[in-house]
């Protein structure tokens, strides 16, 4: 499989109002292969179903999908196989899980006509919807809007998520829980941002005014940095929305095991992004095991959609995924050929135990190797790494180099082996999309640990032929345990790095101290 996201490759972040058409140029080529040789395409929409006037408005034919002037060729009409969205949201997670059948949610925004929707995926490979909610129910809509009330951009979900632990919540009423589902008194409306600006209005009127956004310009970096204020109030309203989110989904999981009788869950959808309700039904301990795939937002719907088709047509299931490096890649030749082109000074030899020692020096690095991840969250492939026993690597990550608001918080990458005495159970949790209490080994993890004690992990398999493993180990000889600090390669609202020409780039306009990228090391003190 191969896969990258488009604004990794047009370097424009989010590419909004883009056709991931350079991604699927990519794909294409990567794999020495021509639009002419592909059977069918996938599409993650049933486009001619779509009531979102803002989203039916698009031109999605084969020629807008496929221009000619990239491909050579646009492909036939009956080519490209609409498949329902919420499916190919319940197809990203259940069909890559392993597990043999499993209950399934999905959670989002908008969808043909619905905003939430519970599936079986059953031992037969079919995925059997059981219950939906309609668009202007939806529950990633009742949180963008308390994103926007907030003082973030309707895209900044993340950013609610993370502020909610600096306030203290209480359940709103806004989403009655029945034995049928949930219900909230939201009318219907002709497109998700109405349904966005019915809650804003309706947090205005209930909480007050909403929150302003403000920046400062920085005259020595160029750069405006964010420095919006939140005061109790909005402090609390944002933990009042997370609690009555994590509520309403945890109701949902339970009805889900109570309609399918199933051990194990999978989740997709943008709000399976949240990794604070993530953690919270994992630790209610209702199923055996939760998968959510790494790219559960929409970015994953081209894969569910793929997988749906290929299962359809072929009755055939798929591996699950060991690695979402899918994305470009590159040689230490080629980057060793880069880097003498620039004249830039390295080193090739030991390289990553290099690495681990500045670390241990307390320098903040970036990390590059193997092919891009797929998803939001940076894996070890383009990421910024640093020592979580120094509490202060927060702040200077925050304000020198990620230039974003000092309030915000970073997770660690650690061994497998090292959940146990940090978490109290054995956990694999490859993707960086669960918050848990941080119960043991806390002097070791004060820049990861967010100020209501928890952390948003990802767990790493010690395997031979990973490098970020090794790295992990060497970590641990060095500093008596194996976790970094981990979050994505990419300075002042850029896209993540893709190529190593961007991961030089960054590397010399920022205060970070080391770059390993593909077996060579570079760092500022050489």
């Amino acid at each position: 499989m191969c896969a990258v996201e488009e604004e990794r490759l047009i370097r424009s972040k989010r590419a909004w109002n883009k056709f991931p058409v350079q991604a699927a140029k990519w794909c294409l080529e990567s794999r020495g292969l021509q639009l002419s040789d592909i059977d069918r395409i996938a599409y993650p929409w049933e486009r001619n179903a779509i009531q979102d006037q803002s989203l039916s408005k698009y031109n999605v034919s084969p020629r807008a999908l496929f221009p000619t002037e990239l491909f050579g060729s646009s492909p036939r009409s009956d080519q490209i196989i609409d498949v329902n969205h919420h499916l190919s949201h319940a197809a990203s997670t259940f069909r890559f899980s392993g597990f043999p059948s499993a209950a399934i949610m999905v959670i989002d925004g908008t969808g043909e006509d619905v905003g939430t929707s519970i599936y079986h995926g059953q031992a037969d490979g079919q995925i059997k919807l059981l219950r939906s909610w309609k668009n202007n129910w939806s529950l990633g809509h009742f949180y963008e809007g308390a994103t926007q009330y907030v003082g973030f951009s309707k895209l900044e979900a993340g950013k609610l998520m993370g502020l909610a632990p600096y306030g203290e919540g209480e359940l709103l009423p806004y989403i009655r829980l029945t034995d049928d589902g949930i219900e909230m008194d939201v009318p219907s409306l002709p497109t998700h941002e109405h349904v966005t600006q019915y809650w804003v209005q309706q947090f205005m009127k209930d909480f007050g005014p909403a929150n302003k956004r403000i920046y400062h310009y920085d005259i020595p970096s160029c750069y405006a940095m964010e420095n919006t204020p939140f005061d109790e109030r909005i402090k609390n309203f944002a933990a009042s929305v997370q609690l009555t989110l994590d509520h309403a989904i945890i109701h949902l999981a339970k009805l889900a095991k109570e309609w399918t009788g199933e051990e194990y869950l999978c989740l997709a959808g943008g709000v399976a992004l949240n990794c604070t309700t993530n953690g919270k039904i994992l630790r209610q301990k209702l199923y055996s095991d939760i998968f959510v795939p790494g790219p559960a937002n929409d970015t994953g719907g081209s894969i569910g959609a793929a997988a749906e088709l290929w299962f359809q047509e072929t009755g055939r299931s798929l591996k699950p995924m060991d690695d979402l490096g899918l994305g470009p890649k590159f040689t230490p030749d080629q980057v060793g050929s880069l880097l003498k082109k620039l004249g830039v000074r390295y080193t090739s030899v030991n390289s990553i135990e290099r690495a681990a020692r500045l670390i241990g020096e307390g320098k903040i690095g970036a990390w590059f190797s193997g092919g891009i991840e797929i998803g939001p969250r940076a894996l070890g492939h383009r990421s910024i790494i640093a020592n979580p026993a120094i509490g202060s690597h927060k702040d200077r990550l925050n304000i020198e180099v990620k230039k974003r608001e000092t309030w915000r918080p970073y997770g660690p990458s650690m061994l497998q082996e090292y959940a146990e005495p940090v978490f109290g159970e054995a956990l694999k949790l490859p993707y960086m999309l669960f918050t848990l209490p941080v119960v043991g080994d806390k002097d070791n993890l004060p820049a990861v640990t967010h100020v209501d004690g928890t952390t948003r992990v990802q767990t790493v398999v010690n395997r031979p032929d990973d490098p970020y493993a090794y790295l992990l180990t060497n970590v641990r000889d060095n500093l008596g345990f194996p976790a970094v600090v981990n979050t994505s390669f990419n300075i002042g609202g850029e896209p993540v790095v893709c190529r190593p020409e961007e991961a030089v780039r960054s590397f010399f306009s920022s205060p970070l101290d080391f770059l390993y990228i593909e077996g060579h090391l570079l760092w500022k003190e050489n």
